[in-house]
């Protein structure tokens, strides 16, 4: 499916591409099945998952399958404000996480699950020996709760002159729990590489 909706978006314009969490997984898909499309990467809170993650996943499609949505949607809802809680800016960023799953409905939770567990079974299949190469900024932090090392070491497999930019705390959302760093690390990132304005 992945490679499916990179190949139809190859006819576009080419992108500085700022992806989070299974967004950045996605992007990785993207920059390999319609290189064209891409003009940098910046990926954050993000890697590939593998083997270790199939029971973890599969365990979350089957919960997200059976549990009825309403549900499903309170604890997402739960889930974000206990990651989210010092933030600033979280109950603007639950409501808008909400709004979004709600729209798209108990068929998507699940469809997003199986994607990535097909992601994390097709490792090897998605992610061919030459992938695309250019600018790709990495950005992670130390105690993400999702994110592993290994994770993140299958993208810089990938990406071996990737730019990587690790803060010693934050968690999974960078772009809430430090905001200011966040965004000289993307701004430094695109003055390096781009010529303004950034697309």
């Amino acid at each position: 499916m992945a490679r499916r909706e990179a190949t139809a978006a190859s006819a576009r314009p080419a992108l500085a591409v700022r992806c989070q969490s299974a967004g950045g997984m996605l992007a990785e898909v993207l920059s390999q099945y319609a290189p064209d499309r891409v003009r940098s990467l910046m990926l954050t809170g993000t890697g590939l998952y593998g083997p270790e993650d199939i029971n973890r996943l599969q365990t979350s499609l089957t919960r997200t399958r059976d549990t009825p949505f309403d549900d499903t949607l309170a604890a997402i809802g739960a889930s974000l404000r206990n990651t989210w809680k010092d933030a600033a800016e979280a109950d603007f960023w639950v409501e808008r996480v909400d709004a979004a799953t709600r729209t798209a409905g108990h068929q998507a939770a699940i469809n997003s699950y199986q994607r990535l567990l097909d992601a994390a079974r097709r490792l090897t299949d998605l992610h061919p020996r030459t992938p695309w190469q250019g600018p790709t900024l990495i950005i992670r932090a130390d105690d993400d709760p999702l994110i592993t090392t290994t994770h993140t070491q299958r993208l810089q497999d990938l990406h071996p002159d990737a730019e990587l930019r690790t803060f010693p705390d934050g968690g999974h959302s960078l772009l809430l729990s430090r905001p200011t760093d966040y965004i000289t690390a993307i701004t430094e990132f695109l003055d390096a590489h781009h010529e303004p304005p950034y697309r």
